[in-house]
Protein backbone atom coordinates (compact mmCIF):
# COMPACT_ATOMS: atom_id res chain seq x y z
CA UNK A 1 0.00 0.00 0.00
CA UNK A 2 1.29 3.45 -0.95
CA UNK A 3 0.93 6.19 1.65
CA UNK A 4 0.89 9.86 0.73
CA UNK A 5 3.20 12.02 2.84
CA UNK A 6 1.37 14.16 5.39
CA UNK A 7 2.19 17.87 5.41
CA UNK A 8 3.58 19.51 8.54
CA UNK A 9 0.34 21.47 8.98
CA UNK A 10 -1.85 18.41 8.49
CA UNK A 11 0.20 16.51 11.09
CA UNK A 12 -0.55 19.17 13.67
CA UNK A 13 -4.20 19.49 12.65
CA UNK A 14 -4.73 15.73 12.95
CA UNK A 15 -3.18 15.78 16.39
CA UNK A 16 -5.18 18.86 17.36
CA UNK A 17 -8.45 17.20 16.34
CA UNK A 18 -7.91 14.21 18.60
CA UNK A 19 -6.66 16.33 21.51
CA UNK A 20 -9.77 18.51 21.28
CA UNK A 21 -12.02 15.44 21.15
CA UNK A 22 -10.32 14.08 24.27
CA UNK A 23 -10.79 17.33 26.15
CA UNK A 24 -14.41 17.76 25.15
CA UNK A 25 -13.81 21.06 23.35
CA UNK A 26 -16.49 21.21 20.66
CA UNK A 27 -15.45 24.71 19.55
CA UNK A 28 -11.94 23.58 18.64
CA UNK A 29 -13.20 20.33 17.10
CA UNK A 30 -15.55 22.35 14.90
CA UNK A 31 -12.72 24.66 13.83
CA UNK A 32 -10.42 21.80 12.89
CA UNK A 33 -13.22 19.99 11.05
CA UNK A 34 -13.71 23.13 8.96
CA UNK A 35 -10.05 23.02 8.00
CA UNK A 36 -10.20 19.41 6.84
CA UNK A 37 -13.53 19.74 5.03
CA UNK A 38 -12.53 22.90 3.20
CA UNK A 39 -9.15 21.48 2.18
CA UNK A 40 -10.85 18.47 0.59
CA UNK A 41 -9.96 15.88 3.24
CA UNK A 42 -13.48 14.55 3.80
CA UNK A 43 -12.43 10.94 3.17
CA UNK A 44 -9.71 11.09 5.82
CA UNK A 45 -12.21 12.47 8.35
CA UNK A 46 -14.68 9.66 7.67
CA UNK A 47 -12.03 6.96 7.88
CA UNK A 48 -10.50 8.38 11.03
CA UNK A 49 -13.76 8.74 12.98
CA UNK A 50 -14.12 5.03 13.76
CA UNK A 51 -10.45 4.78 14.73
CA UNK A 52 -10.57 7.76 17.12
CA UNK A 53 -13.82 6.48 18.61
CA UNK A 54 -12.34 3.07 19.40
CA UNK A 55 -9.42 4.73 21.15
CA UNK A 56 -11.19 7.51 23.03
CA UNK A 57 -14.68 6.17 23.79
CA UNK A 58 -15.04 2.62 22.50
CA UNK A 59 -18.69 2.13 23.63
CA UNK A 60 -19.70 4.92 21.21
CA UNK A 61 -18.83 2.61 18.29
CA UNK A 62 -22.21 1.00 18.98
CA UNK A 63 -24.17 4.23 18.51
CA UNK A 64 -26.58 4.26 15.52
CA UNK A 65 -25.53 7.85 14.80
CA UNK A 66 -21.89 8.71 14.70
CA UNK A 67 -20.19 12.10 14.39
CA UNK A 68 -17.23 14.00 15.82
CA UNK A 69 -19.19 16.54 17.82
CA UNK A 70 -21.24 13.93 19.69
CA UNK A 71 -18.07 11.92 20.30
CA UNK A 72 -16.49 15.06 21.74
CA UNK A 73 -19.27 15.48 24.31
CA UNK A 74 -19.15 11.80 25.32
CA UNK A 75 -17.56 10.87 28.63
CA UNK A 76 -14.47 9.04 27.47
CA UNK A 77 -13.61 5.40 28.12
CA UNK A 78 -10.11 4.26 27.15
CA UNK A 79 -10.30 0.59 28.15
CA UNK A 80 -10.13 -0.65 24.56
CA UNK A 81 -6.99 1.44 23.97
CA UNK A 82 -5.49 0.12 27.20
CA UNK A 83 -6.32 -3.55 26.63
CA UNK A 84 -5.29 -3.39 22.98
CA UNK A 85 -1.97 -1.77 23.88
CA UNK A 86 -0.98 -4.24 26.60
CA UNK A 87 -2.08 -7.20 24.46
CA UNK A 88 0.00 -5.94 21.54
CA UNK A 89 3.01 -5.42 23.81
CA UNK A 90 2.52 -8.90 25.28
CA UNK A 91 2.38 -10.42 21.79
CA UNK A 92 5.42 -8.52 20.52
CA UNK A 93 7.31 -8.72 23.84
CA UNK A 94 7.83 -4.95 23.58
CA UNK A 95 7.89 -4.49 27.36
CA UNK A 96 6.84 -6.49 30.38
CA UNK A 97 3.09 -6.99 30.76
CA UNK A 98 1.79 -9.14 33.64
CA UNK A 99 -0.23 -11.90 31.94
CA UNK A 100 -3.93 -12.28 32.64
CA UNK A 101 -6.72 -14.04 30.76
CA UNK A 102 -7.94 -11.04 28.74
CA UNK A 103 -4.46 -9.85 27.77
CA UNK A 104 -3.44 -13.33 26.61
CA UNK A 105 -6.71 -13.89 24.73
CA UNK A 106 -6.53 -10.58 22.85
CA UNK A 107 -2.83 -11.16 22.10
CA UNK A 108 -3.79 -14.51 20.56
CA UNK A 109 -6.66 -12.93 18.60
CA UNK A 110 -4.22 -10.39 17.14
CA UNK A 111 -2.51 -13.34 15.46
CA UNK A 112 -5.74 -14.19 13.59
CA UNK A 113 -8.11 -11.21 13.63
CA UNK A 114 -10.04 -12.27 10.54
CA UNK A 115 -10.92 -15.58 12.19
CA UNK A 116 -12.23 -13.72 15.22
CA UNK A 117 -14.44 -11.34 13.23
CA UNK A 118 -15.75 -14.14 11.00
CA UNK A 119 -16.63 -16.42 13.93
CA UNK A 120 -18.26 -14.07 16.41
CA UNK A 121 -21.25 -16.43 16.48
CA UNK A 122 -19.18 -18.47 18.93
CA UNK A 123 -19.88 -15.74 21.51
CA UNK A 124 -23.72 -15.94 21.19
CA UNK A 125 -24.09 -12.21 20.62
CA UNK A 126 -27.33 -10.26 20.74
CA UNK A 127 -28.34 -7.72 18.07
CA UNK A 128 -26.58 -4.67 19.61
CA UNK A 129 -23.41 -6.72 19.99
CA UNK A 130 -23.57 -7.84 16.35
CA UNK A 131 -24.00 -4.25 15.18
CA UNK A 132 -21.10 -3.18 17.37
CA UNK A 133 -18.93 -5.91 15.84
CA UNK A 134 -19.58 -4.47 12.40
CA UNK A 135 -18.36 -1.05 13.54
CA UNK A 136 -15.32 -2.54 15.32
CA UNK A 137 -14.43 -4.52 12.22
CA UNK A 138 -14.72 -1.34 10.16
CA UNK A 139 -12.42 0.48 12.59
CA UNK A 140 -9.95 -2.42 12.42
CA UNK A 141 -9.74 -2.39 8.64
CA UNK A 142 -9.58 1.41 8.40
CA UNK A 143 -6.63 1.48 10.80
CA UNK A 144 -3.15 1.70 9.31
CA UNK A 145 -1.21 1.43 12.57
CA UNK A 146 -0.95 -1.85 14.47
CA UNK A 147 -1.76 -0.08 17.74
CA UNK A 148 -5.03 1.25 16.29
CA UNK A 149 -5.88 -2.21 14.97
CA UNK A 150 -5.24 -3.72 18.40
CA UNK A 151 -7.54 -1.12 19.97
CA UNK A 152 -10.38 -1.90 17.55
CA UNK A 153 -10.03 -5.62 18.16
CA UNK A 154 -9.93 -5.08 21.93
CA UNK A 155 -13.18 -3.09 21.69
CA UNK A 156 -14.80 -6.02 19.89
CA UNK A 157 -13.49 -8.43 22.51
CA UNK A 158 -14.83 -6.32 25.38
CA UNK A 159 -18.28 -6.20 23.80
CA UNK A 160 -18.29 -9.94 23.11
CA UNK A 161 -17.46 -10.59 26.77
CA UNK A 162 -19.41 -7.86 28.53
CA UNK A 163 -21.99 -6.36 26.16
CA UNK A 164 -22.35 -2.79 24.92
CA UNK A 165 -22.05 -0.17 27.71
CA UNK A 166 -24.24 2.92 27.65
CA UNK A 167 -22.51 6.11 26.57
CA UNK A 168 -22.92 9.13 28.83
CA UNK A 169 -22.52 12.71 27.63
CA UNK A 170 -21.65 15.94 29.36
CA UNK A 171 -22.36 19.60 28.70
CA UNK A 172 -19.65 20.70 31.10
CA UNK A 173 -17.91 23.72 29.54
CA UNK A 174 -14.28 23.36 28.61
CA UNK A 175 -11.51 25.91 29.00
CA UNK A 176 -12.27 28.79 26.60
CA UNK A 177 -8.68 29.15 25.38
CA UNK A 178 -7.72 25.72 24.09
CA UNK A 179 -3.99 24.97 24.63
CA UNK A 180 -3.02 24.49 20.98
CA UNK A 181 0.58 23.77 21.93
CA UNK A 182 -0.43 20.30 23.22
CA UNK A 183 -1.05 19.24 19.60
CA UNK A 184 2.70 19.38 19.01
CA UNK A 185 3.50 15.94 20.40
CA UNK A 186 5.73 13.03 19.40
CA UNK A 187 3.38 12.18 16.53
CA UNK A 188 4.26 15.42 14.76
CA UNK A 189 7.63 16.38 13.31
CA UNK A 190 7.64 19.83 14.89
CA UNK A 191 6.46 18.52 18.24
CA UNK A 192 8.97 15.72 18.41
CA UNK A 193 11.83 18.08 17.59
CA UNK A 194 10.66 20.65 20.17
CA UNK A 195 10.28 18.06 22.94
CA UNK A 196 13.77 16.71 22.29
CA UNK A 197 15.26 20.22 22.27
CA UNK A 198 13.44 21.13 25.50
CA UNK A 199 14.57 17.90 27.18
CA UNK A 200 18.20 18.42 26.26
CA UNK A 201 18.13 22.00 27.50
CA UNK A 202 17.13 20.93 31.03
CA UNK A 203 19.01 17.63 31.16
CA UNK A 204 16.09 15.21 30.78
CA UNK A 205 16.43 12.03 28.74
CA UNK A 206 14.94 12.82 25.32
CA UNK A 207 13.32 9.43 24.70
CA UNK A 208 11.62 9.55 28.10
CA UNK A 209 10.47 13.12 27.48
CA UNK A 210 8.67 12.09 24.28
CA UNK A 211 6.44 9.53 25.94
CA UNK A 212 6.04 11.54 29.16
CA UNK A 213 4.70 14.44 27.08
CA UNK A 214 2.14 12.22 25.41
CA UNK A 215 0.89 10.23 28.39
CA UNK A 216 0.74 13.12 30.86
CA UNK A 217 -0.46 15.89 28.56
CA UNK A 218 -1.29 14.63 25.08
CA UNK A 219 -3.62 11.81 26.12
CA UNK A 220 -5.39 13.88 28.79
CA UNK A 221 -9.19 13.65 28.79
CA UNK A 222 -11.44 16.22 30.44
CA UNK A 223 -14.07 13.62 31.40
CA UNK A 224 -12.79 10.07 31.69
CA UNK A 225 -14.84 7.16 33.03
CA UNK A 226 -13.00 4.56 35.13
CA UNK A 227 -10.76 2.75 32.65
CA UNK A 228 -8.79 0.05 34.50
CA UNK A 229 -7.19 -1.32 31.33
CA UNK A 230 -5.85 2.12 30.48
CA UNK A 231 -4.51 2.38 34.02
CA UNK A 232 -2.77 -0.97 33.61
CA UNK A 233 -1.24 0.19 30.35
CA UNK A 234 0.17 3.32 31.98
CA UNK A 235 1.53 1.28 34.89
CA UNK A 236 3.33 -1.01 32.44
CA UNK A 237 4.81 1.95 30.60
CA UNK A 238 6.08 3.58 33.79
CA UNK A 239 7.60 0.28 34.85
CA UNK A 240 9.24 -0.18 31.44
CA UNK A 241 10.86 3.26 31.70
CA UNK A 242 11.85 2.68 35.35
CA UNK A 243 10.16 5.85 36.49
CA UNK A 244 7.32 6.59 38.90
CA UNK A 245 4.27 8.70 37.95
CA UNK A 246 5.45 11.32 40.43
CA UNK A 247 8.91 11.50 38.85
CA UNK A 248 7.38 11.73 35.38
CA UNK A 249 5.08 14.55 36.50
CA UNK A 250 8.05 16.43 37.99
CA UNK A 251 10.01 16.15 34.73
CA UNK A 252 6.99 17.26 32.74
CA UNK A 253 6.44 20.35 34.88
CA UNK A 254 10.05 21.35 34.21
CA UNK A 255 9.63 20.73 30.48
CA UNK A 256 6.38 22.66 29.98
CA UNK A 257 7.63 26.28 30.18
CA UNK A 258 10.59 25.52 27.90
CA UNK A 259 8.36 23.70 25.44
CA UNK A 260 5.74 26.44 25.36
CA UNK A 261 8.42 29.01 24.60
CA UNK A 262 9.86 26.92 21.78
CA UNK A 263 6.41 26.43 20.24
CA UNK A 264 4.92 29.91 20.67
CA UNK A 265 5.50 30.95 17.06
CA UNK A 266 4.23 27.61 15.76
CA UNK A 267 1.06 28.02 17.81
CA UNK A 268 0.45 31.43 16.21
CA UNK A 269 0.90 29.83 12.78
CA UNK A 270 -1.81 27.28 13.55
CA UNK A 271 -4.16 29.98 14.86
CA UNK A 272 -3.62 31.83 11.59
CA UNK A 273 -4.45 28.72 9.55
CA UNK A 274 -7.64 28.08 11.53
CA UNK A 275 -8.76 31.69 11.03
CA UNK A 276 -8.78 31.31 7.25
CA UNK A 277 -11.73 28.94 7.08
CA UNK A 278 -15.35 30.09 7.27
CA UNK A 279 -17.98 28.25 9.33
CA UNK A 280 -19.33 25.02 7.86
CA UNK A 281 -23.05 24.62 7.31
CA UNK A 282 -24.75 22.59 10.05
CA UNK A 283 -26.07 20.07 7.51
CA UNK A 284 -22.57 19.47 6.21
CA UNK A 285 -21.15 19.12 9.72
CA UNK A 286 -23.60 16.30 10.47
CA UNK A 287 -21.70 14.11 8.01
CA UNK A 288 -18.75 14.08 10.37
Amino acid sequence: MNFQPVSITDQVMRSLLQKAVRRGNTTMVNSVLQYFIQTGQDKWLRNRLAVITAEECWPYLGSPTHDYITLTTAIKNKDAAGLGSVALAYKNKSYYVPPDAATVEVAELLERPNYFFENTRNYKLDYPQHKFMEKAKEAYHKSTHEGDKATALAAAYLVAKHGVPQVQHTTQPTQPEFPIWVAFDKHTTLGGDAIIEAARSIGVDASSALWIAFYIEGSKCSNLAPSPWWDKYLQCRYYAHNISPEEAQDKWERLVPVLKDLLKNRVEDIKDVLSRYSPVEEAQMSLF
